[in-house]
């Protein structure tokens, strides 16, 4: 019969310290790649908005450009709705045929988002005209 000894105890008190250590690590790791994902940038949608700010800088929209940010601005990537949000605004201000359409996409977006998003989607459609 093997009787456990002090060592033995200070060895499993040591494993379970360790095992305690590691999950923390683990989670502040996950927790620090969903906060500072470096590969955000690479995405489809935020490349799609992005490229629609640049165009909305220089030129008004198309008609199948502003389709598309009416279709990102409830996209699941906040840094894609923030972009599209005033890409929304700009084009709303600059057309007013489009008023309506932007302010609808907006107050949509205010329903289904984040509080940032939210704050941004309220803002521009408050700006537009939009209750």
């Amino acid at each position: 019969m093997i009787v456990p000894s002090e060592s033995s105890d200070g060895n499993r008190l040591w494993l379970w310290l360790l095992l305690l250590v590691a999950v923390i690590a683990l989670g502040l790791g996950v927790w620090a790649w969903q906060a500072y994902d470096p590969f955000v940038m690479s995405r489809p949608a935020v490349k799609s908005a992005t490229e629609l700010v640049d165009t909305a800088r220089k030129r008004p929209l198309t008609a199948e450009e502003f389709d598309r940010a009416l279709a990102l601005v409830e996209h699941h990537e906040p840094i894609a709705q923030l972009s599209v949000i005033a890409v929304l605004q700009l084009e709303g201000e600059r057309d007013p045929t489009r008023r309506d359409a932007a302010v609808t996409a907006l107050q949509r977006c205010q329903k289904s988002s984040n509080a940032g998003v939210c704050g941004a989607a309220s803002t521009a459609a408050a700006r537009l005209g939009g209750k």
